[in-house]
């Protein structure tokens, strides 16, 4: 922010974002490596149990800090999916990352209960939602469309999670027309947009490969669809 603090962002209408991203299960594998972690969980608990824990005391007193800096939303990120579905167990979850997010989530909550949890999961997240929102998450990214039913998940959920993303960057951003990106807007706030709740972003970061009037075609049309608002 090139020296500027939360205060000054705040004061310029900005919403502050401290970020916590490759939260547990992303750095443990980067240390341990994912084919060695995931079998620590069955082979060696006690080792996987040790670096989840250790990792969370990090992440709690990141999280209380930021809270007590005054950022309005703390950034979660894990990868705990693929696109066809769950990298581990439903039970390995709950017992060697749930509760890791839970301590970090009450910790920013303790200090400041309005700070908004954002979760970022990439993948075919339907089946982990559940015990996401159950976790403390408020806010998911970035739901991407060709691996998830997204009406159905707003449906299900869309009375306890915002949504952020869902503008397909795998295709139609970097090799569809102005017309293909407009269309995809309008299609996403029909999935995610009724009642509230959706802020409309690219899947993920927009790649150099992408037309600049895709991007200026995203933006106009959202806000001609008006009533959404837009991350950008």
């Amino acid at each position: 922010m090139n020296g500027a603090t939360v205060s000054d962002a705040a004061a310029g209408g900005y919403a502050v974002c401290g970020e916590l991203y490759q939260t547990i299960f992303e750095t443990a594998w980067l240390m341990r490596g994912m084919q060695t972690f995931l079998t620590d969980f069955y082979l060696e608990p006690e080792i996987a149990h040790a670096i989840c824990e250790r990792i969370v005391d990090i992440r709690v007193r990141q999280a209380r800090h930021f809270a007590q800096a005054g950022v309005d939303i703390i950034r979660l990120g894990d990868d705990i999916v693929t696109q066809r579905g769950r990298m581990m167990s439903a039970e390995i979850y709950r017992e060697f990352i749930q509760p890791g997010v839970k301590r970090i989530v009450a910790a920013a909550k303790a200090v400041n209960p309005e700070v908004i949890i954002f979760m970022h999961c990439c993948g075919r997240v339907e089946d982990v939602i559940d015990d996401l929102i159950d976790a403390g998450i408020e806010v998911l990214n970035p739901v991407q469309p060709e691996c998830n039913d997204l009406r159905r998940i707003k449906a299900q959920y869309g009375d306890r999670l915002s949504f952020c993303g869902a503008i397909d960057t795998g295709w139609v951003l970097p090799h569809g027309t102005p017309a293909d990106v407009r269309a995809e807007v309008r299609r996403r706030i029909r999935d995610l947009g009724p009642g509230g709740g959706y802020i409309l972003a690219s899947v993920h970061c927009i790649q150099p490969d992408v037309p600049l009037e895709n991007v200026i075609a995203m933006l106009d049309e959202a806000k001609i669809a008006g009533r959404y608002p837009l991350a950008l």
